[in-house]
C-alpha cells in the first residue's frame, strides 16, 4: 500500500515536469529516454495480477492503445542543433500540445 502510494506520488510528479517542460526546448536526456519507460514498466509489473487470461487480453489493448498515444505524441516533436560553450553538439527538442494530451 505504501509503495503504490509513493509511486503514485512520483508519477503525479513526474506528469507535471514533462507538462511544463513541453513547450520549451529541451535537451535530449537519458531522463526522458530511458527512466520513464522503465518507471511505467515497473508500474505494470506490480498492478497486473498475471493470473488470468483475461489480463493477457487487457495487457494486448493496453499495448495497442500506448502504441497509438506514442504515435500521437511524436507527431509535434520539433528538433534544432545547438552547440554548447565548449562547442559541443547539442540537440534539443520540443515536444508541443500532441505530446502533453497523450
Amino acid at each position: 500500500m505504501l509503495w503504490s502510494l509513493l509511486f503514485n506520488i512520483i508519477l503525479i510528479v513526474l506528469v507535471i515536469h514533462l507538462c511544463l517542460s513541453a513547450f520549451k526546448y529541451v535537451r535530449v536526456s537519458l531522463f526522458h529516454h530511458f527512466l520513464i519507460p522503465v518507471y511505467s514498466l515497473i508500474m505494470l509489473a506490480i498492478t497486473m495480477k498475471w493470473t488470468s487470461k483475461e489480463d493477457l487480453i487487457t495487457l494486448a489493448v493496453l499495448a495497442l492503445i500506448a502504441i497509438c498515444l506514442g504515435l500521437l505524441g511524436t507527431t509535434g516533436l520539433t528538433f534544432r542543433k545547438k552547440y554548447s560553450k565548449k562547442h559541443k553538439l547539442i540537440y534539443e527538442m520540443r515536444r508541443g500540445w500532441p505530446y502533453v494530451i497523450s
